[in-house]
């Protein structure tokens, strides 16, 4: 039987498929539907690797009745699980990287879905506990982010397959679901009111739960959410490159219907454009931009016109685990994103200046240093070092970034020291050096003359330096969560906003700092948050409990040579019910 290409078994009572079933080497259909018998996936079948269909559906498929062995069915396009009892699928589905259909309609017991393999071009889940809600996108995410739907017209689908949809196979094997309905949806992108229509994608479905009879409840369709996602690849592929001036999208979706005219409105509907955030919100005024956000990939790949490039996004890339010296090639680059990319354990040596780079993005990292070369970067205005597990510390050479505003090291529990020379970057605006872990830490001299924010939140040093009160352009200082820091030196005249909350051995904060604060040569105003222990001090002198208070100003207060401002405070405390 080395020609049999279809096997039909639906509406049987077998419980199991022989081993002989894996001498069947050119099988490509296998249909056993409604097999109310069969509680699991039989393992011959994963020996199938010229199987390209396998309905299950409405059979008894209970939970663990799919093993991860499924990834071994290297040819399956179209797999039915509809109506099964499981509630979880293996992770492994997702080496299916031929499958384009997957029906999961009915799983009443379903809980979550795994991340799916990006050829995916249709998921069915309606009728699903999991799908009906708007929850639906939650367990999808991952899927949403990575989809490839639809790479071929409407059109293209008729000339490959007669007409049928791609989930057709499933409803064609069905003789007794007779009431057939689809949903259609048409995209385009122009300008005015005649954007040109590029892509047709239809969903059609012959589950009973669309049913014919007019007097029966409408309500088991109601709710159904078609969603269809273009990935960046394929919108490149079906639109032509004098189309992306155009600034106009329209879909317009079409309602149910089925065999008996029953309609069924479009109550909703929405389109939304998909963007790297990180690229969103960073790099807002560049344009020439490479995004290959949540790739795979383990080393940079070969880019196009890389000498035009001016920002390039490798966020999430959790494989890439090194970068070239070749970067530096990239002579317009203006921001490099690898924010996330937890196997990345070096960034290279700078081999020559790079003068345009302006931003780098390298929290998340599995970094341990940087190298000296790092003075290279001329231009460097802003890097970012957030929950680097195993950095160290900072090469010296990075006083020599006579550009840098801002700085930001967090979440490093490992990082002991800045530079030596650290306190000479006199181009410095925001410095955050917050949760190092190390009781080792220590702040060095402040020479920074231009720093405007310090944010010191979550360390365990017990002092700082007394030099602090010569940064005369700082405005806010967080000190917040300190649980060391005892003691608090003169601070500058321009400050406007301290944090010293949840700093336990800091005492007596509103005691030493009185003089100051009246003394406080603030144009706006100043804040100050500081550990609940201190409570109201006694020196201000108008105290009562609850949320308000009111009172009486002298006349003609403001005239008053000695009027300085005022001072508000108040104590928050959780609330018990």
């Amino acid at each position: 039987m080395r020609e049999l290409r279809v096997l039909d078994l639906s509406g049987t009572v077998i419980m199991d498929l022989p081993s002989l079933i894996t001498h069947l080497h050119g099988l490509q259909t296998l249909l056993l539907n409604k097999c109310s018998e069969l509680h699991k996936i039989p393992i011959p079948i994963f020996q199938l690797s010229s199987l390209e269909v396998l309905d299950l559906g409405h059979s008894n498929i209970m939970e663990g009745g799919i093993p991860n062995d499924i990834c071994h069915l290297s040819s399956l396009e179209k797999l039915n699980l509809g109506g099964g009892h499981f509630s979880s699928i293996p992770d492994t589905i997702n080496q299916l990287s031929r499958l384009k259909a997957l029906n999961l309609s009915h799983c009443n017991n379903l809980e979550q879905i795994p991340e799916l393999p990006s050829s995916l071009r249709l998921l069915d889940a309606h009728g699903s506990n999991c799908t009906s809600s708007r929850d639906l996108f939650l367990p999808l995410h991952s899927l949403v982010n990575g989809f490839s739907f639809y790479h071929k017209s409407a059109h293209e689908f008729e000339n490959e397959s007669g007409g049928e949809s791609v989930n057709g196979s499933f409803c064609k094997n069905e003789q007794k679901y007779t009431h057939s309905c689809s949903l259609k949806c048409s995209l385009g992108i122009g300008d005015g009111f005649k954007p040109e229509s590029i892509d047709f994608p239809l969903f059609e479905s012959n589950c009973f739960c669309y049913k014919e009879d007019k007097d029966e409840d409408n309500g088991s369709v109601s709710g159904q959410t078609l969603v269809v996602c273009y990935s960046k690849e394929v919108i490149g592929e079906r639109f032509r490159s004098d189309e992306w001036t155009k600034r106009e999208i329209r879909a317009r979706y079409e309602d149910f219907n089925n065999n008996s005219e029953k309609a069924f409105k479009v109550k909703e509907c929405g389109v939304y454009v998909r963007m790297c955030s990180v690229c969103l919100q960073r790099d807002a005024t560049l344009q020439r931009k490479r995004c290959f956000k949540d790739s795979d990939m383990n080393e940079l790949p070969i880019i196009v016109n890389h000498l035009e490039l001016d920002s390039l996004c490798f966020q999430s890339c959790k494989n890439l685990n090194s970068l070239p010296s070749s970067i530096c090639d990239f002579k317009s680059l203006a921001s490099l994103s690898c924010s996330g990319c937890s196997k990345l354990e070096r960034f290279p040596e700078i081999l020559q200046d790079m003068e345009n780079l302006r931003k780098l993005y390298l929290d998340g990292t599995d970094i341990k240093e940087l190298p000296s070369s790092i003075q290279r970067l001329r231009g460097l205005q802003g890097l970012f070092l957030r929950h680097c597990k195993n950095l160290v510390n900072l090469p010296e050479s990075i006083c020599n970034l006579t550009s840098l505003r801002t700085l930001v090291v967090t979440g490093s529990p490992n990082f002991n020291k800045l530079p030596d020379n650290f306190g000479t970057m006199q181009s410095l605006e925001r410095l955050v050096v917050g949760y190092l872990g190390s009781t080792i830490f220590q702040l060095p001299s402040f020479q920074l003359s231009s720093l405007e924010l310090l944010n010191l939140r979550g360390n365990h040093f017990s002092c700082i330096p007394d030099g602090i009160n010569q940064l005369y352009k700082l405005k806010i200082l967080d000190l917040s969560y300190c649980k060391m820091l005892q003691y608090i030196p003169q601070l500058p005249s321009g400050l406007v906003f301290l944090d010293g909350h949840h700093s336990t051995s800091l005492q007596n904060l509103f005691k030493c700092h009185k003089d100051q604060i009246q003394g406080l040569e603030v144009k706006s105003f100043f804040q100050m948050f500081v550990p609940e222990s201190n409570g109201i001090p006694e020196w201000i002198s108008h105290q009562k409990n609850g949320f308000k208070m009111t009172m009486e100003l002298p006349c003609s207060w403001y005239e008053n040579d000695d009027f300085l401002g005022f001072v508000l405070c108040s104590l928050y405390g959780p609330t018990f019910t």
